[in-house]
């Protein structure tokens, strides 16, 4: 383990969004990640959506992923 944490790939459906389902997944994974010792969290979330929970969960923006898509006949 090196202290780390990494948080990818989590959802909410958008039927289900604003009812804290985030929130609660987010702690749940927390609290897993740190048994075997996590000491710090990284987690990508997409700033629309994720970002606000993120911030009042405690996690600090330290940068930016892009995505682009490229559609090939």
């Amino acid at each position: 383990m090196d202290g780390f944490v990494r948080l990818w790939g989590a959802a909410t459906l958008p039927g289900s969004r604003g009812r804290g389902a985030y929130r609660a997944v987010l702690a749940e994974r927390l609290r897993i990640g740190a048994e075997p010792g996590a000491t710090t969290a990284l987690v990508k979330g997409r700033v629309s959506t994720s970002a606000p929970i993120l911030a009042r969960a405690g996690f600090t923006h330290y940068g930016d992923e892009r995505s682009y898509a490229l559609r090939i006949p």
